[in-house]
């Protein structure tokens, strides 16, 4: 008896101590999670007061105005290099209307190329059949 009294003892010691750890591990993991938490939150708090201080005055982040935006949007557009842009563009357009109109003649051609063929293969058909008359055996 004394025997099982100390094994069951022992058993439940290691129970107790898996628990404990168990326990101790999973204290650790939600420190960490609050701590990755208040992290992201004091981020996103920081960046919306700056955010916040821009519109007061304090220029925190850059925030273009109308007028930088349109200089943006016209950098490189002007004088000659506005020219050059339009001619490349003109040239390329003229190029495409070429090439779509090129293609579109091929294709009337193999049209007219494809009928052409109908017409020629059905008067051969005949021809031969006349021939056929004359000369059974002709085809085979």
């Amino acid at each position: 008896m004394n025997l099982q009294k100390i094994i069951n003892n022992t058993l439940n010691k290691r129970s107790k101590s898996k628990n404990n750890t168990l326990l101790y591990f999973s204290i650790i993991v939600a420190i960490l999670c609050l701590c990755l938490l208040s992290y992201y939150i004091y981020k996103k708090e920081k960046y919306f007061n700056q955010v916040n201080n821009n519109i007061d005055g304090n220029n925190n982040l850059f925030i273009p105005t109308e007028l930088q935006k349109e200089a943006k949007r016209k950098y490189g557009c002007t004088g000659n290099e506005f020219d050059n842009k339009m001619d490349n563009f003109y040239k390329n357009l003229d190029s495409y209307q070429q090439t779509y109109q090129d293609k579109q003649n091929t294709l009337h051609k193999y049209e007219d190329l494809t009928d052409d063929l109908e017409d020629i293969k059905k008067s051969l058909i005949k021809s031969e059949e006349s021939v056929k008359q004359c000369i059974p055996n002709f085809a085979e």
